[in-house]
């Protein structure tokens, strides 16, 4: 998304010691603990077993980025 907006990306995490701290007192912030390693890992989405079941009916990510932002530049925010 950022590369089709030719954009740095930056995503800041919060460091899993601020998280258990924080999630003493903050039952939101606790909760974000067990999501921790989509920051901290490699994401990989893998899709082969839905493509073995129902076909690769799946639109190419840079494809589906380019009409999404294409749509949402066509329809401003007044």
């Amino acid at each position: 998304m950022y590369q089709a907006l030719g954009r740095e990306a930056s995503i800041p995490a919060m460091p899993g010691v601020l998280v258990n701290v924080i999630g003493l007192f903050n039952g939101t912030v606790r909760e974000l603990k067990e999501m921790l390693y989509e920051f901290e890992e490699p994401f990989i989405v893998d899709h082969s077993q839905f493509e073995a079941a129902f076909g690769n009916y799946a639109t190419p990510l840079p494809a589906a980025i380019d009409t999404t932002l294409a749509w949402y530049r066509s329809h401003p925010k007044g």
